[in-house]
C-alpha cells in the first residue's frame, strides 16, 4: 500500500518521491500508517475521526511494507509452510530482531548447524 498526499485538484502523490509536499496525509485515528488513505475528513463523507499522517509516519509505513514483503518472499522462496507464521517462536523472533535494532546480523549457518543447535536444542520439546 502507498500512502498518498491529496491535492486540491485531486491528484494523489506519494509524500517520499515529492519533495515539498504541502498537503497532509490522514488516516484514521488509533490506526497504523498501513490503514493510511488519500481522503481528508472533509472529503471522506465517513464518520469517525482521523489524524494527520506525518512525514516520520510515511517512512516508518514504507519501513514496515519493505520488512514484511521481505519475510513474504522469505516464506515463498524457501516453502516454508504458511502455519509456521503462526508459532509463538515466530512472533518471538521477530520481536527480538526489532529489539535488536538495525545492525543486528542473523546467525550464520555454521552458527546455526553447530553452537545455537546446542544452545537452544535442548530447550525445544
Amino acid at each position: 500500500m502507498q500512502v498518498r498526499v491529496h491535492t486540491p485538484r485531486g491528484r494523489a502523490h506519494t509524500p517520499l518521491h515529492t519533495p515539498h509536499a504541502k498537503w497532509p496525509v490522514y488516516v484514521p485515528a488509533g490506526s497504523s500508517a498501513r490503514q493510511s488513505s488519500s481522503r481528508p475528513p472533509a472529503a471522506g463523507g465517513g464518520s469517525g475521526t482521523w489524524r494527520q499522517l506525518t512525514l516520520p509516519g510515511a517512512a516508518a509505513a514504507q519501513r514496515n511494507k519493505k520488512a514484511t514483503r521481505s519475510m513474504a518472499m522469505w516464506f515463498y522462496a524457501n516453502g516454508i509452510p504458511f502455519n509456521t507464521a503462526r508459532s509463538p517462536y515466530f512472533r518471538r523472533m521477530v520481536a527480538a530482531v526489532a529489539a535488536a535494532g538495525a545492525g543486528f546480523a542473523p546467525p550464520s549457518y555454521l552458527a546455526l548447524r553447530t553452537t545455537l543447535l546446542d544452545e537452544v536444542g535442548g530447550y525445544m520439546t
